[in-house]
């Protein structure tokens, strides 16, 4: 019967316990960030996003809300906001057109970049813009 009471306890204590145990969780930067593309000949008709932290192994995200002809996009890394950016997309590049959405696989995290952000080329040699959202992390 003490013994039965013992385990009781236990049991009840363990339950109390687990109650405020928290785990700790890494939140990814997955939050949605707008970018703005101009596409310039004068300028090669290149462009990146702002560099974002990177925080897991996820694939970047972007979709495309407006544009007036396609462009294609990797993922680039950096060091820190100073750094030089370096294609971490290992061959990963996608095109994209008005509402088009990719999760774009890169290795940043992998090779301890801290930042990530997405470099972008126009398809055709005219001026034009795109816009939407983008995120260096995705859910």
């Amino acid at each position: 019967m003490k013994i039965r009471k013992h385990i009781s306890k236990a049991i009840i204590v363990l339950t109390i316990l687990m109650m405020f145990y928290t785990v700790p969780v890494s939140a990814s930067n997955y939050k949605d960030t707008v970018f703005e593309f101009y596409f310039k000949t004068a300028l090669g008709g290149s462009t990146t996003t702002e560099l974002r932290e990177k925080q897991d192994d996820s694939s970047a995200y972007m979709k495309c809300e407006k544009t007036v002809f396609p462009y294609t996009a990797l993922v680039v890394a950096s060091h820190s906001v100073y750094d030089e950016y370096y294609n971490v997309s290992d061959g990963h590049i996608y095109t994209f057109d008005s509402g088009t959405v990719h999760k774009m696989i890169n290795y940043a995290y992998e090779n301890n970049f801290k930042y990530a952000a997405i470099y972008a080329k126009r398809v055709y040699s005219y001026n034009y813009s795109a816009n939407g959202l983008w995120s260096p992390d995705s859910i």
